[in-house]
């Protein structure tokens, strides 16, 4: 019953930063999946009953914010 093969899947992610001139500080916009694919990453097969399937996660947005405590040499 059913085929637990995974399908190949491309998926499209992209960032934006904006740093200082010395990278102290910075803040990232962030995109993952922007094409909203629906992906499966696991299947069973359920004693040969049923198929039992796990997806990746939807689009999404976020926001990063970070600094540098270190000092580059």
């Amino acid at each position: 019953m059913g085929n637990t093969f995974l399908n190949a899947r491309t998926l499209v992610n992209g960032s934006i930063t904006l740093s200082q001139i010395d990278d102290k500080y910075y803040l990232r916009l962030v995109g993952k999946n922007l094409t909203d694919k629906r992906y499966r990453v696991g299947i069973q097969n359920v004693a040969g009953l049923w198929l039992n399937s796990q997806y990746g996660p939807p689009r999404y947005f976020g926001l990063e914010a970070g600094l540098s405590l270190g000092s580059k040499r």
